[in-house]
């Protein structure tokens, strides 16, 4: 498997899980893949949330994911992306509108 550093992607899990993170580190040699602010994709009454997929785990640390678990993965949704990087950053990224003038 291979993963870009820095990309933000969606991984299936063999659990049904949908997990969006920030890769940080390819595979090392026993299959785990470095990832950040790991979280898991759930419904709501509004739509889509997203919960901390470790909750009891220190802000910023770096989590590691078996690549064995993982079912298939993908680039997240522009969408998802930038909802999950306000979520784990706190930064909000504005919508593009069109400047007339």
């Amino acid at each position: 498997m291979q993963f870009t550093v820095n990309e933000v992607l969606t991984f299936k899990m063999n659990s049904g899980d949908e997990v969006v993170a920030k890769v940080v580190a390819g595979p090392d040699e026993y299959g785990y893949i470095t990832v950040t602010d790991p979280v898991t994709v759930v419904t709501t009454n509004n739509g889509v949330g997203m919960i901390p997929t470790i909750m009891t785990a220190e802000h910023n640390a770096q989590n590691k994911l078996n690549t064995n678990n993982i079912s298939m993965f993908t680039l997240t949704d522009d969408n998802i992306k930038l909802k999950y990087l306000e979520a784990t950053t706190g930064i909000s990224v504005p919508t593009k509108k069109l400047i007339m003038g």
